[in-house]
C-alpha cells in the first residue's frame, strides 16, 4: 500500500485518491479542498543570483554570485532549515561558476580550474579531486565524481580520492545538456538537432559504454530526475508534458513511457518524494516569459496515475529560467524534504551587466497527504 493511499483511507481525501479529476487551478472550492494562493513563507531574502539549492539533513545549501570577477564571486551557502535567515553560513568562496553538489555531509564543486571537495563543516581547505578538469562537476555517486567534456565528446570521472588524470566513463555522448547516475545506470540529455532534444543511457559497468536511446525527438526538456525504475522529465513548452519513462524495458509489450500530466505551462524543477511528484510552472503568459521577475505555481500529484490528483499548492513570484548563472535547465531550483518543500523564489534583477537578481528561499509546508 503506498502512503498516499493509506492516508486517503484514513481520512477520505476524494481528490488524493484520483476520486474527481483535477485542472490546473487546483480542487475546487466547492469540494473543501486546496484552493489556489500563497501560502509558502520567505525564509531568507536577498541571495544574489541564487542557484543550486540543496536540502541534506537539517541544512540547505545553495549559491550567490555577487557580479564581480574576484576569488570570492561564487559563495557556498548554507542554513539551518529552523532558522535560515539567522543561521546562514559562508561554506565556501571561489571565482569559479558551476554546479554545487552535495552528498552525504560533502560539498563538491569547481575551484582553481580543477574540481574540488571538502566537508560542509569544515571547508576551508578544500581537498583537490582532479587539479585541472574541463568543467564542473555535474553528478556524483558513493565512488566517482563526473562531469562532461565537449572536446573529448565524452562524460570523463575521477574517484573520490583522487586523480591525475580522468577515465571515460561514456564515450561519444554527443551535446550534453545535463546528467544523472543511479547504482547502474548514466542518464544524460542531448540535442539531437536545433529543435530537439533527447534522453540517452548508458551502463556504469561492463563495455561497450555506448549509449542507448531513452527518450527521443522531444522539444527542449525542462527537467529530469530519476527514481528506482523510471526517468522523470517535462517538456519546456506553453502546453507540455510531464512523463516519465522506464530505465530498463521489461518486454516489448509493455509501455516504455508513461504521460503523467499534460497541458502543463512551461514545467521544470521536478523533485519527487517516494509517491509524490512536485514540479514548477510559469504561470505568466508568452510574451512575458522573457522577464525575470514572474510568477510561479507550484504543482504536485500523487503516483502513479497523476493526472487526476494534479493540484496547486503554491503560487508566487518565483524562480526565473533566464537565471543567468543556472545553466542546467529546471535543476537546483525546488527540493523536498519530508516536512516542506523549499524552492527558489521572488526573483528581481537589480543589474543587467552582469544580469544580477535577488531572490528569496521560500519554504511551503506540506500537507499530510503530499
Amino acid at each position: 500500500m503506498t502512503r498516499a493511499l493509506a492516508i486517503c483511507m484514513f481520512l477520505g481525501l476524494t481528490a488524493a485518491c484520483g476520486g474527481k479529476p483535477l485542472d490546473l487551478g487546483g480542487v475546487p472550492p466547492s469540494d473543501g479542498g486546496w484552493s489556489s494562493g500563497t501560502r509558502s513563507t520567505a525564509i531568507i531574502t536577498r541571495q544574489r543570483n541564487a542557484a543550486s539549492l540543496h536540502s541534506e539533513g537539517s541544512y540547505l545549501y545553495w549559491t550567490t554570485y555577487d557580479g564581480m570577477s574576484d576569488d570570492r564571486a561564487f559563495e557556498i551557502c548554507r542554513c539551518h532549515k529552523d532558522d535560515c535567515a539567522a543561521t546562514r553560513q559562508s561554506v565556501f568562496q571561489t571565482r569559479d561558476a558551476g554546479r554545487l553538489l552535495i552528498r552525504d555531509g560533502r560539498a563538491y564543486f569547481r575551484h582553481n580550474g580543477g574540481i574540488v571537495g571538502c566537508l560542509v563543516d569544515d571547508c576551508a581547505v578544500p581537498t583537490v579531486i582532479i587539479a585541472r578538469a574541463s568543467g564542473a562537476p555535474s553528478i556524483v555517486d558513493d565512488l566517482h565524481v563526473y562531469w562532461w567534456s565537449t572536446q573529448d565528446n565524452a562524460l570523463l570521472s575521477c574517484p573520490l580520492t583522487g586523480c591525475d588524470e580522468p577515465s571515460v566513463a561514456v564515450a561519444h555522448v554527443g551535446p550534453i545538456i545535463d546528467a544523472a547516475v543511479d547504482d547502474a545506470h548514466f542518464f544524460w540529455t542531448i540535442w539531437e538537432s536545433a529543435t530537439n532534444q533527447g534522453i540517452r543511457s548508458a551502463p556504469k559497468y561492463g563495455t561497450p559504454l555506448t549509449s542507448g536511446n531513452q527518450v527521443t525527438s522531444q522539444p527542449v526538456i525542462g527537467s529530469f530526475i530519476l527514481d528506482d525504475g523510471f526517468a522523470y522529465w517535462s517538456q519546456n513548452l506553453s502546453s507540455a508534458k510531464v512523463a516519465r519513462t522506464r530505465k530498463i524495458i521489461p518486454n516489448l509489450l509493455e509501455p516504455h513511457t508513461q504521460i503523467l500530466a499534460s497541458g502543463q505551462h512551461y514545467p521544470h524543477a521536478l523533485a519527487l518524494d517516494y509517491d509524490v511528484l512536485y514540479w514548477m510552472n510559469e504561470s505568466v503568459p508568452e510574451a512575458q516569459l522573457g522577464k525575470v521577475e514572474r510568477p510561479v505555481k507550484i504543482m504536485s500529484c500523487i503516483l502513479p496515475t497523476c493526472e487526476s490528483s494534479i493540484e496547486v499548492l503554491d503560487e508566487a513570484a518565483g524562480g526565473s529560467l533566464d537565471n543567468p548563472l543556472d545553466t542546467y535547465p529546471g535543476s537546483g531550483m525546488l527540493v523536498v524534504d519530508a516536512e516542506a518543500i523549499y524552492y527558489i523564489g521572488d526573483v528581481a534583477e537589480v543589474g543587467p551587466s552582469p544580469k544580477l537578481v535577488d531572490a528569496s528561499i521560500r519554504r511551503l509546508q506540506r500537507r499530510p497527504d503530499r
